[in-house]
């Protein structure tokens, strides 16, 4: 079982798909130091504020985990992630079962090119061999996140991190503030299914409590306790 230990926090998160964390930091201050020194961990890689292990062996968190600290602007790199995706599509993929159909579009590609060619004054040439990977950046086929609704949005950015980059570990900022019950529900079974750990921070206890999370709340005065709950206290 992988676990995460912080430098200023006492307890030692062991993280389990079916049991999401959720950190009330009531502390201004003292959320601004863990966000900040997280995204130096993972974004920069900075010195190690938390310390991810799995079976007494040291992981590198910039490797497998991600910080979200807004969810409203979630757009990946175009760039990055086509890039990745290329690679993710010929290492996963074989598309055997629609080769007639990238053959079709390899003949009417060529057949528009071989006409270009005679068109223009300049002497040209191309390849007139085409894979699904040629074809996918002539369409700039690229990542996307729905816009459906704002959970799907969530879910598919995670999901692509998951699939592209091997993200195992997701660290969210005040999500209870935007989904309400159901949707954070839905959401966390999402999770669940990608195999993925959650750890939700908020700045002050949410409106509802779900079953199975485990909710550690660092007051102002920098006291870690543990809200209890009644088996059907929400």
């Amino acid at each position: 079982m992988k676990q995460i230990a912080c430098i200023d926090i006492e307890r030692i998160f062991l993280l389990d798909t079916f049991h999401p964390y959720s950190i009330v930091i009531e502390s201004p201050s003292f959320f601004y130091s863990f966000v900040s020194k997280t995204i130096d961990q993972i974004e920069r890689g900075g010195d190690e504020y938390l310390v991810l292990s799995e079976n007494n062996i040291l992981i590198d968190l910039k490797k497998k985990g991600i910080i979200l600290t807004d969810l409203f602007h979630l757009e990946p790199d175009e760039k990055k992630t086509t890039s990745t995706l290329n690679k993710y599509l010929s290492t996963n993929y074989e598309f055997k079962e629609i080769s007639d159909e990238i053959n079709a579009a390899s003949t009417a590609i060529n057949i528009v090119l071989s006409k270009v060619k005679d068109i223009i004054s300049i002497p040209v040439d191309y390849n007139d061999e085409f894979t699904l990977l040629d074809i996918a950046k002539f369409a700039n086929l690229r990542v996307t996140c729905s816009t459906d609704s704002f959970l799907s949005y969530i879910v598919d950015f995670i999901k692509f991190n998951v699939a592209l980059k091997g993200i195992e570990i997701f660290i969210l900022l005040n999500t209870k503030r935007f989904l309400d019950e159901k949707q954070y529900t839905l959401f966390l079974k999402e999770m669940m299914l990608l195999n993925v750990e959650i750890i939700n921070i908020e700045t002050s206890r949410g409106p509802y409590h779900i079953e199975n999370e485990t909710e550690i709340v660092i007051d102002k005065d920098l006291c870690e306790y543990y809200p209890m709950y009644e088996p059907n206290q929400k």
